[in-house]
């Protein structure tokens, strides 16, 4: 059987080794979330992330807006964050509803408060110095990187293939495989002949949100898995990748949905909310 790369744990490794971290500091790190309308995943979500935070001694304060306020009157309250001293991290629930723009949000957080790590000011410095520990990277590409460590601490020479160029998953995901010394190539929905390229992977992450995109007839044996899909169809919860009994017999290690990227997710927006309190003091 293949290595299940498990989100859930990982979790609360990170989570034990924050609770220590932060009970020396003068104050708990601050964190302002924005969430906006009615979408029951994201105030499912939300509310998981502030009971993890709240586990490892941070504050999460959530700013819930039934109906949706105007662009401006967000820009005002993100900037009056961004002034406050007492308030280290600022985040925005995805996604939102229309016609506001997230990223002209996202792009008014102070780059040393946005705990998500998709300022453009961040994403360039990824682009830059991905391997420096000196900013806040994006939560869920680094979470994938610490499940690919699992499998294999030095990814150097390896090809790897992300499937997806979202700003969230697929272009920093890109970026970190680089800086590990893979050859990647990244793939969309413009790209041909993806079967091809998903057998010559020993890396595959998939970002799509295309339940059963991947199959056993797809990947190359002894590969590692990363399913970022989280798709939820009649209340069972499914990702990119169709992990029959088939698939695993093939794959090195693999990520399993839900319990494998989701975990890492939150991992890291506790991680980069710790981070944003030593930035910010």
């Amino acid at each position: 059987m293949p290595l299940k790369l498990d989100g859930k744990a990982l979790l609360q490794q990170i989570k034990e080794r924050l609770t220590e971290q932060v009970k020396p500091f003068k104050r708990a790190p601050h964190v302002v979330v924005f969430l906006i309308g009615s979408n029951p995943g994201s105030q499912i979500y939300v509310r998981s992330k502030k009971q993890h935070a709240k586990d490892v001694g941070v504050d999460l304060t959530i700013r819930f807006f039934d109906a949706p306020p105007s662009q401006a009157d967000l820009i005002h309250q993100i900037q009056d964050l961004n002034k406050d001293p007492t308030v280290d991290g600022i985040f925005i629930q995805l996604p939102l509803p229309s016609p506001l723009d997230a990223m002209a949000l996202i792009n008014t957080i102070t780059p040393t408060k946005d705990v998500d790590g998709l300022t453009a000011v961040n994403l360039g410095r990824l682009m830059q110095s991905p391997q420096t520990d000196t900013y806040l990277k994006p939560c869920t590409p680094q979470g994938c990187l610490q499940l690919i460590h699992q499998w294999r601490p030095n990814l150097s020479g390896l090809q790897a293939l992300v499937i997806g160029r979202s700003v969230l998953v697929g272009k920093p995901m890109a970026q970190l495989l680089l800086a590990e010394g893979c050859t990647v190539i990244q793939a969309h929905s413009q790209t041909q002949d993806l079967q091809k390229l998903c057998q010559n992977a020993d890396i595959l992450v998939s970002a799509t949100g295309q339940p059963g995109l991947i199959t056993s007839e797809d990947i190359k044996p002894g590969a590692c898995l990363i399913d970022v899909g989280i798709i939820s169809e009649k209340g069972h919860v499914t990702g990119d990748i169709n992990y029959t009994p088939t698939l695993l017999q093939k794959a090195a290690a693999y990520s399993p949905v839900p319990g494998g990227v989701g975990p890492t997710t939150i991992a890291n927006l506790l991680q980069n909310s710790v981070k944003a309190y030593l930035l910010n003091t």
